[in-house]
C-alpha cells in the first residue's frame, strides 16, 4: 500500500464538528500518522494536492444488498442474472462504493451467499472493494421475504441449522461470518402480508440463542 501525503486540505473534523483548513495529511501503511498545518516529513509518499477540496472520514453503510442492481424491481433482476452474474455485480457494487467515499457496507442479505465469499476474495488480494461485513443468505420462512436472497427455515430445528450452516461457512471461506439476517416479517418487497410477525417469539429467541452461543449478532427485517 502506497503511503499518501495530501497538502493543503479542508479536513472534516467529525469530533469536534469542525473543518480544519488547510491541513497536511500523512497516511502510512494504511494509517493516518500525521495532520498538521506545517509541511510534514514524508519518505516517498504520494503527493496529492487538496487546494480547495475536503477530506472526510469514510462512509459506513449498514444496510446493503450489494447484489442488487438498483431497479425499480430489483428481485426480478437478481433472479434472472442467477449467482454467477449476483456475484459479479456483488464486486462492480463494492468497488463503485468505495470510489464514492463509503469504506464499510454491513451486506444483509445475498443469494447463495456470495458476498461471504466476495469478502473472503478481497481478504486474499484477489479484488478490491470497500470493507464488507457479510451476512451472506437471509434466514425466511416459507412464502417470506424475498426468498432469493435467504435460506428456508420454519421450525426451530431448521433455524438452529441455517444458523449452524452460515457459521460453518467460515471453515469454507476462511472468513467468519459475523452476523445472521433474518426476515422476522414481511413487507417492502415480496408477495407476503406486511402485518403478521413470520416468526414467533420463540422462534426469535431460537435463531437469536443460537447465534449468540456461535458469537454472532442478529440483524432483523422488520
Amino acid at each position: 500500500m502506497n503511503n499518501l501525503y495530501f497538502s493543503h486540505v479542508n479536513v472534516v473534523d467529525v469530533n469536534k464538528g469542525g473543518i480544519l483548513n488547510d491541513m497536511n495529511v500523512l497516511i502510512e501503511k494504511g494509517i493516518i500518522s500525521a495532520i498538521a498545518k506545517g509541511e510534514l516529513q514524508h519518505d516517498k509518499a504520494e503527493v496529492i494536492n487538496g487546494q480547495g477540496k475536503y477530506l472526510c472520514p469514510g462512509v459506513m453503510d449498514m444496510h446493503v444488498h450489494l447484489v442488487w442492481d438498483g431497479s425499480p424491481d430489483p428481485v426480478s433482476s437478481n433472479i434472472a442474472e442467477g449467482p454467477y452474474i449476483a456475484m459479479l455485480r456483488a464486486m462492480y457494487n463494492a468497488q463503485n462504493s468505495l470510489r464514492k467515499g463509503v469504506t464499510v457496507v454491513r451486506d444483509v442479505g445475498c443469494n447463495q451467499d456470495v458476498t461471504i465469499f466476495l469478502a473472503h476474495a478481497m481478504k486474499k488480494g484477489l479484488t478490491w472493494g470497500c470493507d464488507i461485513v457479510p451476512c451472506g443468505s437471509a434466514i425466511t420462512g416459507s412464502c417470506g421475504h424475498v426468498p432469493s436472497l435467504s435460506r428456508i427455515a420454519d421450525t426451530n430445528d431448521e433455524l438452529v441449522k441455517a444458523v449452524r450452516t452460515l457459521k460453518g461457512l467460515e471453515n469454507k471461506a476462511t472468513l467468519k461470518c459475523q452476523w445472521i439476517k433474518v426476515m422476522a416479517t414481511g413487507g417492502a418487497c415480496g408477495p407476503e402480508d406486511v402485518g403478521p410477525s413470520m416468526y414467533s417469539v420463540d422462534n426469535l429467541k431460537t435463531i437469536v440463542e443460537e447465534a449468540h452461543r456461535l458469537h454472532m449478532k442478529v440483524s432483523a427485517h422488520a
